[in-house]
């Protein structure tokens, strides 16, 4: 033989051949599969966190709006506001359920005005009243 004679090529070779190449995509498709599920669970384990972070956050907001719910939460933020002085007097409304009527009810008439009116202001949340207008302690 030559040195310029070439070898030809056997099928042992070429099947050789195409089990290198499969196999070497086999390997390129199994690395890159392998850094998309590491990317994915890194993915995951960060969305877990935000999700966590955010039940947190609900659960503030949530005892929030309770508080704000509240009577007391209310008071504080007109003090704070300037609305109400710090030791303002509480009025509180009480309704009740009206009961049947028994005897006539009393009507200022212009005779006790006239006779000095003590008797229409006589009572004693009048006094209470006037304290709280004025602003009187």
């Amino acid at each position: 033989m030559s040195e310029n004679e070439t070898k030809p090529v056997t099928t042992t070779q070429v099947v050789a051949i195409l089990i290198v190449t499969l196999l070497l995509f086999f390997v390129v498709a199994l690395v890159s599969k392998s850094v998309d599920a590491y990317r994915l669970k890194s993915w995951r384990k960060q969305l877990t966190a935000e999700i966590e972070d955010m039940k947190l956050k609900r659960a503030e907001l949530e005892e929030e709006v309770r508080r704000r719910k509240s009577k007391e939460w209310v008071e504080e933020a007109l003090r704070d506001a300037g609305q109400v002085p710090a030791r303002g007097i509480r009025v509180m409304v009480a309704t009740s359920t009206p009961g049947p009527v028994t005897k006539s009810t009393p009507v200022a008439s212009d005779m006790t005005l006239a006779q000095g009116g003590n008797r229409l202001f006589a009572n004693t949340h009048w006094a209470s009243w006037w304290r709280l207008i004025m602003g009187f302690d």
